[in-house]
């Protein structure tokens, strides 16, 4: 039965996608990064999509803002997808999602975090929508993710992805092993790859956790230098930032908007398609805040030194 349904949902999903996608095409405008010469890889992050069955305007918008991505010139090493990517985990809105996803092919590589909505969102369906959201990725991408915790080395950099490992609106469960794990990964990566930037990716902010939860992700992530942690979830209007220094080590938070952001009309606004261009150089970071639904590039941008580069 699985192998059916693997065949099913990656016959299906794209064949939904070509009928998703008319009226939708792509603005055609090219950008890149700032310096294509050393740039060494080069990724997005965006957050919250929130695919839903009958939300058609937010399935268009995800569609531009995925063809804005795909127009980097410079291409694009990856595709994060910061969790919430369903509205409320259902086939459909995920046939929806990876389908549009096969069909524009934004990135050379997608990897994506666990979110509330795709879990149920607080209904006690965590089992069950869980193992649909590995199922999914899994099928699509090739991986083989059946923890809400993972991580991957690409060009280099390593990219650590947390999550809740039950049911949860707001405030995410992370057991003393996702804890340690992340410790052990952390120092393990630091260790094999120095000078080289972290990025650790969870659709929490590291402060809906519980307190003793914040002070033990605050040290783990402190615990080793060249870590950056972006997360989503709040739909805040903009995106925000701050960094934290403790054990010696400075370490940068991102929060990201929802990019499908609506107004009650269903009807798309300014906030909508925030989200971020991280270039990674020999001896640097740097993230720039893009909006991919507008194709244009916002005001803010940082760079961060990488230690021991």
């Amino acid at each position: 039965m699985g192998v059916i349904a693997t065949m099913i949902r990656k016959i299906f999903a794209p064949l939904l996608a070509t009928f998703l996608l008319i009226g939708v095409s792509n603005p055609g405008v090219s950008y890149t990064v700032k310096d294509e010469k050393t740039c060494l890889t080069n990724f997005t992050v965006i957050s919250d999509v929130h695919m839903e069955g009958n939300n058609r305007v937010s399935r268009k918008a995800f569609a531009t803002e995925l063809y804005d991505i795909k127009n980097n010139a410079a291409g694009n090493d990856v595709l994060v997808l910061l969790g919430d990517n369903t509205m409320n985990g259902q086939h459909i809105e995920n046939m929806f999602l990876y389908g549009i996803l096969n069909k524009i092919d934004p990135a050379d590589r997608v990897l994506i975090a666990l979110g509330n909505h795709d879990i149920g969102n607080g209904e006690g369906k965590y089992e069950k929508l869980s193992a649909r959201f590995y199922d999914y990725y899994n099928d699509f991408y090739g991986e083989d993710v059946h923890t809400p915790y993972y991580y991957k080395i690409v060009n280099d950099c390593a990219m650590i992805f947390l999550g809740s490992e039950a049911d949860d609106s707001n405030t995410p469960v992370i057991s003393a092993a996702q804890i340690q794990w992340l410790n052990e990964v952390l120092a393990k990566v630091s260790k094999d790859l120095p000078g080289k930037p972290i990025f650790v990716f969870n659709h929490h902010m590291v402060g809906h956790s519980e307190m003793a939860v914040q002070d033990q992700l605050h040290n783990a992530l402190t615990s080793v230098p060249n870590v950056i942690y972006i997360s989503g979830h709040t739909h805040a209007p903009d995106i925000t930032e701050y960094s934290m220094t403790k054990n010696g080590n400075t370490t940068h938070f991102f929060n990201l908007p929802r990019v499908t952001e609506q107004n009650d009309q269903k009807e798309t606004f300014e906030g909508t398609g925030q989200g971020l261009v991280v270039e990674v150089y020999p001896d640097k970071v740097v993230l720039r805040e893009r909006n991919f639904f507008f194709s244009r590039w916002d005001e803010k941008e940082y760079s961060y030194s990488l230690v021991g580069a």
